[in-house]
């Protein structure tokens, strides 16, 4: 449960820290079975027009087929996220 709780710390954080966090918290959800429900919502909530200029965009569009092509991930969740 504290591991829970401090991938929720880390995605209050911006720019690397939640980039990171992210990664992190999605190798404990499918290595460890870690339960995280709010996980794809904090991805979808990164995708926006900021994100864009930031200067850690490269890692972040790395890794977004790894998260999107999950079989944990619902076909509406990949879907939102494309057409964001």
């Amino acid at each position: 449960m504290p591991l829970v709780w401090a991938g929720k710390d880390c995605f209050d954080y911006g720019g690397t820290i939640k980039i990171l966090s992210l990664k992190s918290v999605f190798t404990l959800i499918t290595q460890h079975n870690l339960d995280h429900p709010a996980f794809f919502a904090h991805f979808y909530e990164m995708i926006d027009s900021n994100l864009l200029h930031s200067k850690h965009r490269n890692a972040f569009f790395q890794m977004a087929p790894l998260f999107l092509q999950s079989p944990l991930v619902p076909n509406y969740v990949v879907a939102s996220c494309v057409k964001r």
